[in-house]
C-alpha cells in the first residue's frame, strides 16, 4: 500500500482524498457506509492504552449520535468497503 500527504489530504494507492470530499461505499445499489473524509482526532476502541490518535478519518452519516460509531479511520473504511467488495463513490467538495 502507498500512503502519501498531499494539499489538504492523503493519496492512497494513487487515489486522492480530500478533507471535505463526501464518500460513499456502495455494493450494488445499497450503500453499506457512507460519511466526510476529515483530519481529526479520533478514538481507538480497540485497546485499554493509547485511547486517542489523530488522522484522517471519515465522520460517518449513520450513526450521528454515537461517538465511537460516528467516526472510522479513512483506511478502515477503505478496507471494509474491500472487504464487502463494495465500489467507492464521490463527491468532491
Amino acid at each position: 500500500m502507498k500512503v502519501e500527504l498531499i494539499e489538504n489530504g492523503v493519496r492512497i494507492n494513487n487515489i486522492d482524498y480530500h478533507i471535505g470530499d463526501k464518500i460513499e461505499a456502495k455494493v450494488g445499489s445499497e450503500t453499506i457506509d457512507q460519511g466526510e473524509v476529515a483530519f481529526g482526532i479520533y478514538l481507538n476502541s480497540g485497546t485499554d492504552y493509547d485511547e486517542w490518535h489523530i488522522g484522517f478519518i471519515v465522520k460517518r452519516e449513520n450513526y450521528p449520535s454515537s461517538y465511537l460509531k460516528s467516526r472510522k479511520t479513512l483506511l478502515d473504511f477503505l478496507m471494509d468497503a474491500e472487504q464487502a467488495g463494495a465500489i467507492i463513490k464521490f463527491n468532491r467538495r
